[in-house]
């Protein structure tokens, strides 16, 4: 098969993928039963769609924010990945939280 044909079809399941993921996860902030949790669905699908315009647009997913700690590296990323981390993380908080009211 053509290299670049591959390229661009491999490219289009990827869009289609994320789509489908941001998609389910939207549907889970909608379902969400707090302000926390639907923040932290609410980042990752921003973060998703983020990620999602730049590879349609661009052709891929450019990390422009480099992390360090003097001549230590910690990360490239960028906005889109931060807001999925930082979502991600406010999910995991909300578990961890009402996990513990229910122990109680």
């Amino acid at each position: 098969m053509f290299w670049p044909l591959r390229a661009a079809t491999g490219r289009l399941v990827l869009m289609a993928v994320l789509a489908a993921v941001a998609g389910f996860v939207g549907f889970m902030a909608w379902r969400s039963t707090n302000r926390m949790q639907a923040a932290g669905y609410g980042l990752v699908v921003g973060g998703a769609l983020g990620n999602l315009a730049d590879r349609a647009f661009g052709g891929a997913v450019f990390d422009y924010l480099f992390l360090h700690l003097g001549q230590i590296s910690l990360f490239v990323f960028n906005f889109s990945d931060a807001a999925i981390s930082a979502g991600a993380l406010l999910v995991a908080a909300e578990a961890l939280l009402s996990s513990r009211d229910i122990a109680r």
